[in-house]
């Protein structure tokens, strides 16, 4: 029964499906020349409690760690340029995640229904938080960057916020479920100082509790 994997140097992709559905696997450690980490690659992993992302990834595939409903932590570093749709999805044990990473897109699904996750800082660099990225999940404090133009439909539904830290002048591009349908009132939205006119004037962010502080 695997219960423990370390990656050898050499690594340079673990394939699609490479460990799906290994119920025993609690820790796997890789090694820095691993870059590629495909679709479903520990898809329903239930019992992976660690797993320690070498700092030369660049890339996370969809569904990656779908269903790994014991892990605890993510640290990705400065390689990682794209974590696709589904990756963290339903990792319901998560509580720590640091995006140490000039990732633009934090992707569809990406971190649905991970429970314990309650406060994210995301990279500066991100322009864009996807559909259902969030919903169902714990999140109660989210900081967004400078950067971002766009934040789709069902971004945090059905989820505890309760504080955005959006530190862009100009109000990003919101769905109207971005939260859920009478959210808004018990949500402040800190954002820079000077700022606060341009978010009360948009139509979607002016019935937030705005507060120009940053």
């Amino acid at each position: 029964k695997l219960t423990g994997i370390k990656l050898a140097p050499a690594l340079r992709t673990i394939g699609r499906y490479a460990f799906q559905d290994c119920a025993n696997l609690k820790k796997v450690e890789t090694s820095r020349g691993l870059k590629f980490i495909e679709a479903s690659a520990f898809y329903g992993c239930r019992n992976l409690e660690t797993f320690i992302f070498a700092e030369s990834v660049k890339l996370i595939g969809e569904h990656a760690f779908h269903n790994c409903e014991s892990l605890k932590e993510v640290i990705l570093y400065n390689e990682v340029s794209s974590i696709r749709e589904c990756a963290f999805y339903n990792c319901r044990s998560l509580t720590k995640v640091e995006l140490n990473c000039p990732l633009t897109e934090i992707s569809i699904g990406c971190f649905s229904f991970c429970s314990s996750l309650k406060e994210i800082k995301l990279p500066d660099s991100v322009r864009k938080i996807g559909q259902d990225a969030f919903n169902y999940s714990g999140l109660e404090t989210i900081y967004i960057g400078s950067r971002i133009k766009q934040i789709d439909y069902g971004a945090f539904t059905s989820t505890n916020l309760h504080t955005i830290y959006i530190n862009c002048p100009n109000p990003p591009e919101a769905s109207g479920y971005m939260v859920n349908y009478g959210a808004k009132k018990f949500i402040t939205v800190h954002v820079p100082k000077g700022c606060k006119g341009s978010y009360q004037q948009h139509q979607y962010w002016r019935t937030f509790n705005i507060v120009d502080d940053l």
